[in-house]
């Protein structure tokens, strides 16, 4: 038998008090926790959106009928997808320290 061991395993369970004791704490931050929430869907979508511009620019840039004038616009897309990105996770960030300050 192995001795490894996993210092992300947990071993203990998170019971429903325990939830429903968070959650009592967070209801007056309602708004912030929201927007929080908000803030990382955008996030995970921004994200996926540009995993599909990186295959638009190879598929269009690299093929071979390449096309500068999509591959152009793609890279262009990228970059102001990367800045509100970047807008993004700066609002969470701020929102993750109010919230944890309260």
């Amino acid at each position: 038998m192995s001795e490894w061991f996993d210092e992300e395993e947990l071993e203990s369970k998170v019971s429903g008090r325990t939830v429903w004791r968070i959650l009592a704490l967070a209801r007056p931050y309602w708004r912030w926790v929201v927007g929080f929430v908000v803030l990382v869907a955008l996030s995970s979508f921004a994200d996926s959106y540009v995993t599909f511009l990186r295959k638009q620019m190879v598929d269009q840039g690299i093929g071979p009928p390449a096309d500068l004038g999509a591959l152009t616009w793609a890279l262009v897309l990228y970059g102001l997808t990367i800045v509100f990105q970047a807008a993004i996770i700066l609002g969470m960030i701020y929102l993750a320290g109010v919230l944890g300050e309260r």
